[in-house]
């Protein structure tokens, strides 16, 4: 998870915190990136997919917790999960008119790389860089679009995804798995 396409960051104007950190590291593994598979998802992909959104989903599905008791405890697991990051979240100001405006990017590119078939819409194979100074582009992502012999594409970058598939994804798999009181994970 990393860098931003459409230079729309949430560490400067133009760069995502990852790469606005460390553009440095970054340029390593870009450079390193035609000996190995690299796929970057970035920030743009999850901007728009809130923590409201998802929570509004989860009071959705809670009902189906309810009607299952083995599901009760999946339940208490990921009520305590909400209720921490609202904590977290709601310290730091960043909250909209909702109450929530945060995003759980980390977490939302982890079920799409788990689930990167059914829920990517849009991807591609692209050469890549990053900048590595400039107060306003420090870290930036910087993509050439134009087509180039697939060689020379180091990166297969993820352009968009089903915010609302991620999300059906993820209760599908809090179905699958038993958590038991102490919150230890049992896979069925």
């Amino acid at each position: 998870m990393g860098g931003c396409i459409y230079a729309r960051g949430n560490a400067c104007p133009m760069s995502e915190w990852n790469f606005f950190y460390d553009p440095e590291a970054v340029k390593i593994v870009l450079q390193h990136c035609h000996q190995t598979k690299c796929v970057i998802f970035p920030y743009d992909c999850f901007s728009d997919i809130s923590f409201s959104r998802f929570y509004e989903q989860f009071q959705k599905f809670k009902l189906s917790f309810h009607k299952n008791s083995r599901l009760q405890t999946n339940y208490h697991f990921i009520h305590k999960l909400f209720h921490y990051w609202i904590q977290m979240y709601q310290s730091s100001s960043l909250e909209d008119r909702s109450g929530f405006y945060f995003n759980l990017v980390d977490f939302e590119c982890l079920l799409c790389y788990l689930y990167q078939h059914d829920v990517i819409t849009k991807s591609r194979h692209v050469k890549c860089d990053v900048e590595l100074a400039g107060e306003y582009s420090r870290g930036a992502l910087a993509i050439d679009w134009l087509p180039h012999p697939p060689s020379a594409n180091n990166v297969h970058i993820i352009e968009s995804v089903n915010g609302q598939l991620i999300f059906q994804k993820f209760f599908e798999l809090l179905e699958s798995i038993q958590f038991n009181h102490n919150f230890s994970i049992k896979l069925n």
